[in-house]
């Protein structure tokens, strides 16, 4: 009996959007195939839950304020610490390489994974919408050529893979594009195969007559939720007067019951956040890269608010109000009143509706997850 090829899948910890789309890929892997991970925190409860074997590894990430915004200065002044945490990382990423002895390495925007793998002459894969840190503009002061000179020296590293996979739809479509086209190193290497989300292939949700359904789902890090809510809370009381209003706390692993108050309904965890956006007329969430991929594929028109000095979320919130089917609310000015005036201007734009129905056509013109199980089976295979 032939023992079983491995892939090992090194997801980012913070948040569930890395997580979420390699299980997806994991998952559809053929049985000669053995899928297993390494993360941390949110991201290894995640697929923990989803039945994977999955090792713990260090966390690195940046730092959040208590008022849940990214903390640029402290993680400045952190940046030795986060360097340590990288090398503590490779280190272990090194020993369960060699423990597992993989066929290949998909990394997921995780850099100690590829440098492991390039280390152990390992093949790997990068699966990333983000090669470089976009610096958050204070007052407009922020020089542009730091952020330059930062983002080709990690490129010289995400170079280190095989193959650059991108889950995001080709330009002039493209998302993350203010994270991704302009880096020399690698631009050549960009594998566009659109978002790794599965098409449910549910019909809109028909709704006759009565009133509007405006869903606000918060996601992210603890921090950032803990900081919108009361913002978002009182306009989803606002709103509920008018609409029906469903507000998810993003509290993964939280009891998934609900409160009614009304037209409001609450919930501490939405299992299922692309079922509530399809029965919605209008998104109202944080700008991850996943969300969007989200609210794309429910083709309903969003109102985003990126996590404050969270410079990828902010250019990601930027490209679909350029792309015409989002609103944006920055929270470190906004108000209740703010967000709900800008919900109300959305929901009465049918052009909204009408540019991200024409988005989710293009998205479904590209299928990322089947591209890259066929890159793994390929490489696997060699």
């Amino acid at each position: 009996m032939t023992d079983k090829a491995k892939v090992h899948f090194a997801v980012y910890g913070a948040g569930l959007g890395h997580a979420a789309r390699m299980s997806l890929v994991a998952r559809r892997l053929p049985q000669c195939i053995e899928p297993y991970f390494t993360s941390w925190e949110e991201g290894r409860e995640y697929v923990a839950r989803k039945g994977f074997r999955v090792f713990d590894v260090a966390a690195v990430d940046v730092k959040w304020n208590e008022k849940g915004r990214m903390a640029f200065k402290g993680t400045a002044r952190s940046l030795p610490r986060l360097y340590s945490g990288l090398a503590l990382q490779i280190r272990q990423e090194r020993a369960i390489m060699r423990a597992m002895r993989p066929a290949l390495v998909v990394s997921d925007s995780r850099m100690s994974a590829v440098i492991a793998a390039r280390s152990l002459r390992i093949p790997c894969v990068l699966v990333t919408n983000q090669l470089r840190v976009n610096l958050p503009s204070v007052d407009g002061q922020m020089m542009r050529l730091l952020e330059r000179a930062n983002g080709e020296f990690l490129a010289s590293f995400w170079n280190l893979s095989d193959a650059v996979v991108v889950p995001d739809l080709p330009p002039p479509y493209t998302i993350s594009e203010d994270v991704l086209d302009t880096l020399r190193v690698t631009r050549r290497r960009l594998r566009y195969v659109g978002f790794m989300r599965e098409a449910d292939g549910a019909p809109d949700a028909a709704r006759e007559g009565g009133r509007k359904r405006v869903a606000l789902l918060i996601s992210g890090p603890p921090a950032s939720r803990a900081s919108i809510l009361p913002l978002v809370a009182e306009a989803a009381k606002t709103l509920s007067r008018r609409y029906d209003v469903v507000l998810s706390k993003g509290n993964a692993g939280a009891p998934q019951g609900e409160e009614r108050d009304g037209g409001l309904t609450v919930y501490e965890w939405n299992p299922d956040p692309q079922g509530e956006m399809r029965r919605a007329d209008l998104v109202v969430a944080r700008a991850g890269h996943s969300t969007i991929s989200q609210i794309i594929e429910a083709a309903r028109p969003a109102l985003l608010m990126p996590i404050p000095f969270h410079g990828e979320q902010w250019a990601n919130a930027e490209k679909c109000a350029k792309l015409g089917f989002a609103k944006v609310l920055d929270q470190t000015t906004g108000s209740p009143s703010e967000l709900v005036r800008l919900a109300e201007e959305a929901l009465s734009d049918p052009g909204m509706k009408e540019k991200v129905a024409r988005m989710r056509d293009v998205a479904r013109a590209h299928h990322g997850i089947e591209s890259l199980v066929r890159l793994i089976v390929k490489d696997v295979r060699k």
